[in-house]
C-alpha cells in the first residue's frame, strides 16, 4: 500500500462522558500524516485507545486509520520520521 506520508491529516480521540452518551470525537493535532503517526509512535497502545487519524481532504481510501491500521503506520519502516 503507497502511504500518502504528506497529505493533510487530523488525529482525533473518541470521548465519552457518561455510558449513556454517544461519543464523540475530540481534535488533538493536525499536521501533514507523517508529523500525526510520529506524534504518537512512542505512546503505548494503551495510551492511544480510541485514537483514529482521518484524511479529510483524500479523494481515495483510505481516509481513516484506527486500531490495527494505526498500529501498521507507526510500524511502517518507510514512515519518514522527521
Amino acid at each position: 500500500m503507497d502511504i500518502p506520508w504528506n497529505e493533510s491529516a487530523t488525529l482525533t480521540r473518541s470521548v465519552s462522558h457518561t455510558e449513556t452518551d454517544e461519543p464523540s470525537r475530540e481534535i488533538l493535532f493536525e499536521g501533514p500524516l507523517h508529523q500525526v503517526v510520529n506524534k504518537i509512535a512512542g505512546m503505548s497502545s494503551d495510551a492511544r485507545k480510541g485514537f483514529s487519524i482521518s484524511l479529510p481532504d483524500r479523494q481515495v481510501r483510505p481516509h481513516t486509520y484506527d486500531s490495527h491500521a494505526l498500529r501498521a503506520l507507526i510500524d511502517d519502516p518507510f514512515r519518514p520520521r522527521r
